[in-house]
């Protein structure tokens, strides 16, 4: 690993914030500002679980958080892999990924600006679930619930 590498593995909890029609989702831009340009990528809403926190407890925290939305409903869809490059370091994530509904006025049609925990603006839209560009993140997001077998 270089130096730029973080040397542990990041566990986190993400949320498919799906709008009553289940024709969109609410997802965070980057680069942050529309201002800079086409977005490079989007990321599902969610952030780091803490020591002794449960995935699904962590999820409802970082969207009360993030959106000041209280997520009452959450299906756990599965668990994704991410290993990225970000800013020229290099980052490995285990996602635990739910889905949720959100009523379509939590952000406005064109976004919103919102504040990470770390107080970092961010950007927040709408993004269609049938769309494949820009890139959604983490890589490998379930679109569905595991279903048992036999």
């Amino acid at each position: 690993m270089s130096t730029a590498d973080r040397s542990y593995i990041r566990t986190k909890s993400m949320v498919r914030l799906v709008d009553a029609a289940r024709h969109r989702e609410l997802v965070c831009r980057y680069p942050v500002d529309p201002a800079a340009g086409p977005a490079l990528f989007h990321r599902l809403l969610g952030g780091s679980i803490e020591l002794g926190e449960r995935a699904a407890d962590a999820a409802i925290r970082e969207v009360a958080e993030e959106l000041r939305f209280t997520v009452t409903e959450l299906e756990f869809l599965g668990v994704a892999e991410n290993i990225f490059t970000f800013e020229g370091e290099n980052g490995h994530e285990i996602v635990f990924v739910y889905r949720a509904p959100v009523p379509s006025d939590v952000v406005p049609d064109e976004g919103a600006w919102f504040e990470e925990d770390d107080g970092a603006p961010m950007y927040v839209l709408w993004r269609d679930l049938a769309a494949t560009t820009p890139p959604l993140y983490p890589d490998g997001v379930p679109d569905t619930a595991p279903t048992l077998e036999g």
